[in-house]
């Protein structure tokens, strides 16, 4: 099973914290955040990392802080404004993902909880930024009814 994890983006939402760090190494605890995700997997997942912005300091890291797991960084080209974003990241690595896998945005973190293997899932909080813009979907019977990007329906 392969793990994707997406650490492109420069976390505009967090300000300063991001200016000289990709929001994958921000600490949460005494570990950064890409790491906790690392560790929630056993170590025979292949992991499928797209990077961008201080993409190099975050293959540093993984390297540094996970030896022993078994990595493929790609590098995205487009990593900020019109036409980036997750899909696009998906689409760059899509010749490694030809099997089922988990994607998994470097900024989401679960506290329990396994996702199984056995069944399409998704993952859900409700969150507003300090700016005002979020994300969050609508589930109607057990499915995706409506998604929302910054309160507006799409």
């Amino acid at each position: 099973m392969k793990v994707c994890i997406l650490a492109a983006g420069p976390g505009k939402r967090l300000g300063v914290k991001t200016k000289y760090f990709n929001k994958a190494l921000l600490k949460v605890g005494d570990v950064a955040a890409i790491s906790h995700i690392i560790n929630y997997f056993p170590q025979d997942h292949e992991f499928v990392i797209v990077t961008g912005y201080l993409g190099d300091i975050v293959e540093q890291y993984v390297k540094i802080a996970h030896p022993d797991i078994k990595v493929t960084f790609v590098r995205t080209k487009k990593w900020e404004g019109s036409g980036s974003g997750p899909g696009y990241a998906l689409l760059e690595c899509k010749h490694l993902l030809q099997e089922p896998f988990y994607i998994w945005t470097c900024d989401t973190l679960i506290k329990t909880g396994n996702p199984t293997e056995e069944i399409n899932w998704i993952g859900y909080a409700e969150a507003k930024s300090e700016d005002g813009e979020y994300s969050c979907i609508e589930i109607k019977n057990d499915e995706v009814y409506k998604k929302y990007y910054g309160g507006n329906p799409n």
